[in-house]
């Protein structure tokens, strides 16, 4: 039997939800607040669980989210041999079968984050709605606000995989299509509110500025940036965003590495 490519998008799509009767089972595992929740445990973890795991993350350097697609720790052809860093597609594959750039990460993206002072719950969609449409994320609000702590990635909810990744793929994944056509479902669905509650923190920490990381340095989200690396395929794609360092970037053979930093 010849294979068939399929897509993430369509796996999503066609699969059903595993975790129907526990819909908040996998945001618990992530959740910040929880001591004997580690970012050790997470790292060792997150690619062996009922089903593979799509996590939201920031790409502060083009100032949007990024999916992250699977994990995996074995050796890449024509890249560094396993060194305990885990790797991930930024994206789906694409319908004519190319790859998508890959993110390389280390244990510090399962890390909380520090407290972050973004609005309450029952203000964020209409400070979106207020908030000028050139704007990527929000100003730091000054009322109706509180501080919570969240993880620098956060695993997507079955049910909106499919519909972020793409988004991604058309470009037009920003924070405020999040705010409009994920977090707002979650928030008026008391089942799902009741069940994402971790999700929900992260998408307004990380779409929210905070106090510069340093002097001179502009605010950013509480949540860290990624170091990006491309995999060394013939056929991967030119058109998706990969944010890369302008800095401090190492090459090894085809590949463009930068680290990730804590903002």
């Amino acid at each position: 039997m010849a294979s068939q490519l399929t897509t993430l998008r369509n796996y999503f799509t066609t699969r059903p939800n595993p975790r129907a009767n526990n819909l908040g089972a996998q945001d618990a595992a992530y959740n910040p607040g929880d001591a004997a929740i580690t970012a050790k445990i997470l790292y060792n973890t997150s690619a062996n669980l009922l089903e593979p795991v799509v996590h939201l993350a920031s790409a502060t350097e083009t100032e949007t989210p990024l999916p992250l697609a699977l994990l995996w720790s074995m050796d890449t052809p024509g890249g560094p041999h396993n060194t305990g860093q885990k790797y991930s597609f930024c994206g789906d594959v694409l319908d004519n079968g190319q790859f998508p750039p890959v993110v390389v990460m280390d244990q510090t993206v399962f890390d909380t984050t520090q407290p972050a002072t973004v609005p309450t719950h029952a203000t964020i969609q209409a400070v979106w709605t207020a908030n000028d449409a050139a704007n990527s994320y929000l100003e730091q609000p000054q009322q109706d606000t509180e501080n919570i702590t969240t993880r620098n990635i956060m695993p997507i909810p079955h049910q909106y995989v499919s519909p972020i990744l793409q988004a991604y793929q058309d470009n037009t994944l920003t924070w405020r299509w999040l705010v409009t056509h994920v977090l707002a479902p979650i928030q008026n669905d008391p089942a799902e509110a009741a069940a994402y509650p971790n999700f929900c923190n992260y998408i307004r920490a990380a779409s929210t500025l905070g106090a510069p990381p340093a002097p001179n340095q502009p605010p950013a989200p509480a949540v860290m940036e990624l170091g990006y690396c491309m995999l060394p395929f013939s056929r991967c794609p030119k058109s998706l965003p990969m944010p890369r360092r302008s800095s401090n970037n190492a090459c090894q053979g085809s590949w463009h590495q930068a680290t990730s930093t804590t903002t």
